[in-house]
């Protein structure tokens, strides 16, 4: 890991618990093929591959993988999904895919649930509740410096 990183822990936002969701319903709903093969890339191991090679680099040129990772084909399914994130096209997206009202409530409401949650640490570290920063790789070089 990059000692000069700075990992910050933050939840997971409403924004990418619908991504998902539109992820999966796109992929199972969609008519066109080409569609359905741009929203199957990200289960592809390929990506995963990509992945790897990100988190496994041993320097983390964020400004490098942020260029690699937009070239890529895999950047096309997060501009098509980006596409579906206002409300009406929610709505329409999943009402198109056939998902029952009780059932896109459900949805809407683990979303607040989830924004609720980010709200809540951002407030916690306001008020110095939490841990911002996560340093475990400071004492882990710590523990080698003292171990020599």
């Amino acid at each position: 890991m990059d000692p000069y990183s700075l990992p910050l822990f933050k939840p997971p936002g409403p924004d990418a618990f619908l991504r998902r969701l539109l992820r999966k319903r796109l992929l199972h709903f969609s008519i066109k093929a080409e569609v359905k093969e741009i929203m199957a890339l990200p289960d592809s191991p390929s990506y995963k591959k990509l992945l790897d090679i990100f988190a496994n680099s041993e320097i983390w040129w964020a400004k490098i993988f942020s260029a690699v990772y937009d070239a890529s084909v895999f950047a096309l399914s997060d501009i098509l999904i980006m596409q579906f994130v206002t409300a009406k096209s929610l709505m329409d997206a999943f009402l198109v895919c056939g998902t029952q009202r009780r059932r896109f409530e459900k949805f809407l409401r683990h979303a607040l649930k989830k924004d609720r949650t980010v709200n809540y640490w951002r407030i916690n570290i306001l008020k110095a509740n939490v841990d911002l920063i996560t340093r475990k790789y400071l004492t882990d070089l710590d523990f080698q410096e003292k171990k020599e």
